[in-house]
């Protein structure tokens, strides 16, 4: 009941219980008690019998009174709405409006209220008393802000800084004054102080008794907790108090007049903590901070002032609502172990923390108390924020770019303002914090990097701190060595995305920057490379480069973990970076890496694959689009390739990097890319010369460095490149003769066949047929078949057509040519001074390749391709359909009119044509010319003897020879065919010849043109040539087909009648000579139509005799010739000549070699020649001895009746005695003109070996 009545009494009620007695009583009535009087004996009841009011009565217990209801129901109530509503009365100018003072009344309820929260917070049936309690305390603090935010000296923009330290040293303004005195009279600018400083009290002292009460959450659905609420409203009444100058100023002075509480009163860190916070974990790796952040407990002298309500200290206010602020997030720290409270808690007191810490580091950044109390409260944020934040996390981003800002003087590219203390204090803050939250920033490093990139390249003043600061930037590297390595991805992908930005920062060469000593330290760790950056450039890279390069170099254990990113990024800056000091740099970096890499024998680096670590080198010298980019990272790829390391697996790579710098143009881009192609080949001759045998599998580098080659084949830089390239591909085609391989490099020598240079071109086409020749004794069928079909063949057909469609256009590509810029002018014959003059020498030595194949491989040709057939049941006549086209090209190329452009043509198409019938001959190539090789082979590369110079033995299998007799009457019957296709197309030249024989003899002049005359040569020497492979079999007077040799002596005759020197010419042309010695071996041969037409053309010379015995002139030396020839052949003792008397005359009867009997009086040819007294008439005789011979018949006479005769002869010895005296004068005589002949032969022979030495002919 006595409690009740206190209840009352303090509501102003009437009381029943003792009290109300008490006060009615007539005797002894006592004076009503003040409010303030009861309250404080409720507070000291409320106290001292904590145990009274927890329990609840129970009818059990047989307690009469139930004192946990009365304070539930009751007492709070009551002081829950007087404590709302006792600061709102008006004040009088005495201040009092009851019997107490109201602030007074104040107080004692604050007293009260925090009397019943600090001892009955924690009882749940109590909670939401409490909770309404304190929501109730915080009221006035409301009504606070809104009246000074109403006020129009709310906000004037004024900021505490260095010029503003000296105006606080001045007194007030009368304004200001007036301002101060305004506050003096507002009871509600007393209550809230008053209510301020309770918040204080509980925070700092009873926060970990009170965490449950603080977390509860009001009575309504979206309702706040009450800490949420009350820090609200505290952070809002902070900055909108301190929003003018008279408040700022107000709170510096407050903060730098309040004294410093010892360490044992506070919930937070130990001594020991504290002391560490401005000592780094590891001195080696950590940053070093001499700066200590902690939040010292104040003592606000609020409430003792409040009772007079005099000298009311607004700054006061303001600094213990920022300390509740600060001591609260030290607080914090002690709900750790309860992951879900401590992150309720820090989500409801983070936004409005962290603002009011930002107002007051905005507005008195020249307060060393206030900043660093701020900064303070940033550390302890930071520490709550970091500790449970994985992944992306809103609250971490937002306090380090925060406090990232404060550390620089502007943000961004503005370094006009001075760096300032609060700046040193944030960087301070900033180590600190990564020392020990490192590993927590995770994807913040961002705006952390971005921060230190931008701090690095302001100017340093020479003080202690800064110089800290310095010595932090340049430990950079050795920190990032505590970091896991999640975290060090982090740090370095923060900094290659801050360093892709456009608006990456360049140094600015100044040593006296903060950067400057991490900049001298990282170009001491690049010292074992040769650098190409020079060390004025050095200090000119943006930080961020150099800063990822320190922390990649002393994490190089944990390279493998990074490697990929960091190469990448460097290799970008190289190809892409508009700096050319930046591109040298980033080369430098790599080329560093690489080398480390491959010098070291660390286990992790070892994991880096090779074609990763060099990858990034390669790919910057096929995207950069600068010239001393790739000219640089060329000369540092070739310096590794020189240093012989095992690079295996990134040939691939190094060989595409080659590859395009080789398919750039000449003058693409910024400059001229010739330099960078010599070192790129330069790179080639190396990898071929020196490392061809450590190449791996085919698919994977064989075929991509064939690529190369031919891309430098087709390259524009230097035909002597083009040229040396070209050989490469034989040389790899030698070293690895497989399939695959050889046939891509027929295929890339076909493409390079059309070059448009005919340098390259011829040397690719000669290249091309010496493969072939070289490697042709492994080709398979299927081999031979591509080869003819898709790589000679394509390569005639594009050297046709480009010579074609270059014939309208040789004057225009003539002035092109003059105008090359190739690096070497070399005078050009008139003979090649057309681009269809050159396309036709390509022409030729397609065609000269493709006679060189076929002299060597025929019989393999035929053989495999009949095998091919017969193994593949496949009716597949590729080779007989490339023979013919070989033979109608020959003959295409023979029956070509025109002057000396086409001559080159004519020849080699007539020389292939007779080398066509030579191999497919019966008797094969072997019986032909035979050509001088040497004892010399290229072997990977290099010429070396492989065989004796003395009596080379014949290589079996190769080139054509005769047929076994145990050959398969199928290949037989084959060639066969092949041979009468070459024979005809030769006999239709003959054709050509007969039907063009005026327009060659120039009309009835008889004067031969010279080019006709040297293609007419070529021919006669060829054909001597392929008779020598068929006197045997197809061209044999006893072979069945009899009209080849009678075709083949009639192509030679034509060839001798019109290969003449003219009417008069006194010397046998060259065509000429050659077609008299043929036929001569022919007729010697057994040949009688050989025989027949040499003495035809020679019977004049023998037998025509003037009356006196002197030679009569002949006018056609063919005829003087012929006869030599013919007296030749009769001297040989080989040829048996008789010569009889007959009824006409003197009849010679020759027998030449070969004659085959029937018996032993018998030949089957022979020639009577029957002299008579009539000059005629022995002229005739001889001219019908060729044309009575002939295989079938057993005996040849000029007449019948000779027989007769001789039989009436015989029978007259007397007869028979004269005659053969006379006889023998005969035979006398012939032997004499024999010899006669025999030496004006030899004079004329030695004559026309005098003449010829000028001849434009020999």
């Amino acid at each position: 009941d006595t409690l009740l009545d206190l209840c009352n009494l303090v509501k102003n009620e009437d009381c029943s219980g003792p009290f109300g007695q008490a006060l009615a009583g007539q005797q002894h009535r006592i004076q009503r008690p003040t409010q303030t009087i009861c309250l404080n004996l409720m507070e000291m009841v409320l106290e001292q019998h904590v145990n009274l009011f927890t329990s609840t009565c129970t009818a059990s217990s047989g307690a009469k009174c139930d004192f946990h209801t009365i304070l539930k129901d009751t007492i709070c109530p009551i002081v829950t709405k007087m404590l709302s509503t006792c600061w709102r009365q008006d004040i009088t100018a005495n201040h009092q409006t009851t019997e107490d003072g109201s602030m007074d009344l104040v107080l004692k309820l604050s007293s009260v209220a925090t009397a019943i929260v600090t001892k009955y917070g924690r009882i749940p049936s109590l909670k939401m008393q409490c909770f309404d309690l304190l929501v109730a305390s915080v009221k006035p603090i409301i009504s606070a802000t809104n009246l000074l935010r109403d006020s129009h000296e709310f906000e004037d923009g004024y900021v505490y800084n260095t010029d503003a330290v000296d105006d606080t040293k001045h007194d007030f303004t009368e304004r200001q004054q007036q301002q101060g005195s305004k506050y003096e009279s507002s009871m509600t600018m007393w209550a809230a102080a008053i209510s301020l400083e309770v918040i204080y009290v509980l925070i700092s002292a009873h926060f970990r008794d009170l965490i449950t009460l603080l977390s509860t959450e009001g009575r309504g659905k979206d309702s706040e907790t009450l800490l949420c609420t009350m820090i609200s409203v505290v952070c809002d009444f902070a900055v909108v108090a301190s929003s003018s100058k008279p408040s700022i100023s107000k709170v510096v002075a407050a903060a730098g007049g309040d004294g410093e509480a010892s360490d044992e009163e506070f919930d937070g860190d130990s001594k020991a903590e504290r002391k560490a916070v401005a000592e780094p974990v590891n001195s080696d790796t950590d940053f070093l901070c001499d700066a200590s952040f902690d939040i010292e407990k104040i003592y606000p002298s609020l409430i003792s002032t409040a009772k007079s309500m005099t000298e009311y200290d607004i700054g006061g206010a303001v600094w213990t609502a920022l300390n509740c602020v600060l001591i609260l997030w030290k607080c914090v720290q002690s709900s750790k172990d309860d992951e879900v409270v401590h992150t309720a808690l820090v989500d409801e007191c983070f936004g409005p923390s962290l603002a009011v810490i930002q107002h007051f580091l905005r507005r008195c950044p020249a307060s060393r108390i206030i900043c660093r109390s701020s900064f303070s409260g940033y550390r302890y944020i930071s520490k709550s924020v970091l500790s449970f934040s994985q992944g992306s996390n809103f609250k971490r981003e937002v306090v380090l770019a925060s406090l990232c800002k404060l550390a620089l003087p502007s943000w961004g590219k503005d370094e006009s303002r001075e760096f300032r203390s609060i700046n040193v204090m944030a960087v301070s803050l900033l180590f600190q914090i990564l020392n020990y939250h490192g590993n927590d920033v995770c994807e913040d490093w961002l705006v952390v990097v971005t921060s230190i990139s931008q701090l690095s390249q302001l100017t340093s003043n020479g003080t202690r701190e800064e110089e800290n600061i310095g010595s932090n930037l340049s430990r950079l590297g050795k920190y990032s060595t505590s970091l896991n390595v999640d975290s060090l991805k982090h740090l370095l992908s923060s900094l290659i995305k801050l360093s892709s930005t456009s608006d990456l920062r360049v140094g600015t060469g100044n040593s006296n920057v903060f950067g400057s000593l991490l900049f001298q330290s990282t170009r001491k760790s690049l010292q074992s490379t040769k650098l190409s950056t020079s060390a004025n450039d050095y200090q000119n890279l943006p930080f961020v480069l150099v800063a990822m390069l320190a922390v990649s170099l002393e994490n190089y254990e944990r390279f493998d973990c990074f490697a990929e990113d960091v190469m990448s990024h460097f290799s970008d800056q190289a190809s892409e970076n508009e700096s050319d000091v930046v591109r040298t740099f980033s080369l430098d970096v790599i080329s560093h890496m690489i080398t480390s890499t491959l010098v070291s024998g660390n286990s992790q680096t070892s994991q880096i694959s090779r074609k990763s670590l060099l990858e990034p080198l390669c790919r910057s010298i096929e995207a950069t689009k600068n010239v001393d980019a790739a000219e640089l990272g060329l000369t540092k790829l070739k310096q590794i390739i020189e240093d012989g390391y095992n690079l295996t697996a990134a040939w691939s790579t190094i060989i595409s990097a080659l590859t395009a710098i080789a398919e750039r143009l000449p003058n693409s881009g910024n400059g001229d890319w010739g330099g960078c192609c010599a070192i790129a080949f330069g790179c080639l001759k190396l990898i071929v010369g020196d490392f061809l045998n450590e190449l791996p599998d085919q698919e994977r580098t064989r075929i991509p460095l064939l690529d190369c080659c031919a891309s430098f084949g087709s390259s524009r830089y230097d035909v002597n490149t083009s040229l040396t390239a070209t050989g490469m591909l034989w040389s790899i085609a030698d070293q690895d003769s497989s399939p695959s391989s050889v046939d891509h490099v027929l295929t890339k020598l076909a493409f390079l066949a059309s070059d448009d240079r005919v340098e390259v071109r011829n040397c690719v086409v000669n290249t091309l047929f010496s493969c072939v020749v070289g490697l042709g004794q492994n080709f398979t069928a299927a081999q031979w078949e591509g080869i003819f079909t898709h790589t000679i063949f394509a390569v005639l057909k594009q050297v046709k057509e480009q010579g074609t469609a270059t014939d309208g256009n040789d004057e225009k590509n003539a002035v092109q040519g003059n105008k090359s810029a190739d690096r070497y002018k070399v005078s050009v014959h008139h003979s090649r001074d057309s681009a269809s003059k050159q396309w036709a020498t390509t022409q030729v030595l397609t065609l000269r390749g493709m006679e060189r194949v076929l002299r060597i491989f025929f019989d393999t040709l035929l053989e495999t391709a009949h095998d091919y057939n017969t193994d593949s049941d496949q009716d597949s006549n590729w080779f007989e359909q490339a023979w013919h086209l070989i033979v109608d090209q020959c003959l295409l190329c023979s029956t070509l009119l025109g002057g000396r452009e086409t001559l080159d043509l004519r020849l080699v198409g007539m020389e292939l044509l007779v080398v066509c019938c030579q191999t497919s001959s019966k008797r094969g190539f072997i019986a032909a010319d035979v050509r001088v090789g040497t004892n010399m082979q290229v072997v990977n590369g290099a010429l070396r003897s492989v065989r004796s110079a003395d009596s080379p033995p014949k290589i079996q299998g190769r080139g054509s020879k005769p047929l076994a007799e145990d050959v398969d009457p199928l290949l037989i019957e084959k060639r066969r065919q092949l041979f009468d296709k070459s024979f005809a197309s030769l006999m239709q030249f003959g054709s050509f010849l007969r039907n063009n024989e005026d327009s060659i003899t120039e009309g009835t002049n008889g004067y031969l043109d010279s080019i006709v005359l040297q293609v007419l040569t070529k021919l006669g020497i060829g054909l001597g040539q392929l008779y020598e492979c068929c006197k045997d079999n197809e061209l044999s007077p006893h072979h069945e087909d009899s009209d080849a040799e009678e075709n083949f002596v009639d192509l030679v005759t034509l060839i001798t009648r019109i290969a003449t020197g003219g009417p008069n010419s006194k010397f046998l042309t060259q065509a000429q000579r050659p077609c008299l010695d043929l036929l001569k071996t022919m007729s010697m041969n057994c040949s009688s139509r050989a025989f027949e037409v040499l003495s035809k053309m020679g019977s004049n010379a023998i037998f025509q005799q003037s009356q006196d015995g002197a030679d009569v002139v002949v006018i056609n030396i063919v005829e003087i010739e012929s006869g030599k020839l013919i007296s030749e052949i009769c001297s040989s003792e080989n040829v048996n000549v008789v010569v009889t008397r007959t009824r006409n005359g003197l009849t010679a009867t020759i027998d030449l070699p070969g004659a085959k009997y029937e018996d032993q009086n018998s030949i089957c040819s022979g020639a009577s020649i029957e002299p008579n007294k009539g000059e005629d008439e022995s002229v005739g005789a001889v001219e019908n001895a060729g044309l009575d011979t002939s295989d079938d018949k057993d005996y040849l006479s000029s007449d019948p009746s000779a027989q007769d005769e001789d039989e009436r002869i015989d029978d007259s010895y007397d007869e028979e005695d004269t005659e053969n005296h006379q006889l023998k004068e005969i035979n006398g005589e012939l032997m004499r003109e024999v010899e006669k002949l025999r030496a004006q032969k030899d004079r004329l022979e030695q004559q026309v070996a005098v003449l010829s030495e000028g001849s434009s002919y020999m």
